[in-house]
């Protein structure tokens, strides 16, 4: 491990939270983690076992060394997890066709460009394929 002062002291910092956070301070809410764990990892496993995406961030405030009120703030990230609010909502084509099990499922490489080459041999253009030219405006016949 590099630096294990460092973690040596971050471990020190995370039980002198704790420690404050069992004497219920001002600050804190007066909930033992040992406490909180359990619930947070009930919760991982409910949210996990029914899809509720929802659940990860919650867990994740329930399980803070010491809950200061200031961690509360990690519950916005439940509202786009909500249902109707995330892909419902913004994304509804997506939505229909189900929900992905893994991120990586839904991250796919940009399209490439398929246009032929021109016509002197150069190099198709970046841009987007434009539709073939028209030999110019028909008339109806007579």
């Amino acid at each position: 491990m590099l630096l294990p002062d460092q973690w040596r002291t971050w471990v020190e910092v995370v039980a002198r939270n704790v420690a404050a956070g069992k004497n219920g301070t001002w600050a804190s809410l007066p909930i033992p983690l040992l406490v909180r764990l359990p619930l947070a990892v009930a919760i991982i496993v409910w949210g996990a076992r029914t899809d509720r995406a929802w659940t990860v961030p919650l867990a994740s405030m329930v399980a803070l060394p010491a809950v200061w009120y200031g961690g509360l703030s990690m519950l916005l990230a439940v509202i786009p997890l909500l249902p109707g609010r995330g892909l419902e909502r913004y994304a509804p084509a997506v939505a229909a066709a189900g929900r992905p099990r893994t991120r990586s499922a839904t991250i796919t490489a940009p399209a490439r460009n398929t246009a032929a080459p021109a016509q002197n041999g150069a190099a198709a253009p970046n841009g987007p394929a434009s539709a073939p030219p028209t030999a110019g405006p028909t008339t109806p016949a007579a």
